[in-house]
């Protein structure tokens, strides 16, 4: 019989275990200097299947702090800051296309969901992005 542990070891590296899915596509390099749209998760099943509208926010795009451990969301990389406050960003990828963005406003079309029912808050899922005209 495994251990818990080993489930847990070969459990990690499993892609789908995460959401996060091996056949996305990457979108070619782009210049921030301009205001082309860049797709970050429009496509991923996990977005698409989510019911919350897509909606629009313009603010600046700020590296977060990341706590790790059990019961937490380490997929929060980022944060937008807008005129209401701030919103925290997900994104499970360590290699995000939303790097090049910090520091930058931006405009991010996104889905606002609500993880309050599982014990966390609200937070954007990035659907696109690109430097704010």
């Amino acid at each position: 019989m495994k251990s818990w542990a080993a489930v847990v070891a070969a459990l990690l590296p499993t892609p789908w275990l995460f959401g996060v899915t091996t056949c996305e596509a990457r979108q070619p390099d782009v210049s921030v200097q301009d205001t082309t749209v860049v797709i970050v998760h429009a496509s991923a099943d996990w977005y698409v299947a989510v019911e919350a509208p897509e909606q629009r926010w313009t603010g600046r795009l700020r590296k977060r702090t990341v706590v790790v451990g059990p019961n937490t969301r380490s997929g929060l990389r980022y944060e937008l800051l807008t005129d209401e406050g701030e919103l925290p960003v997900y994104d499970p990828r360590e290699d995000s296309p939303l790097a090049p963005f910090l520091g930058l406003e931006v405009e991010i079309t996104a889905k606002l969901v609500d993880l309050s029912a599982e014990g966390f808050g609200r937070e954007l899922w990035v659907g696109s992005i690109r430097r704010a005209p």
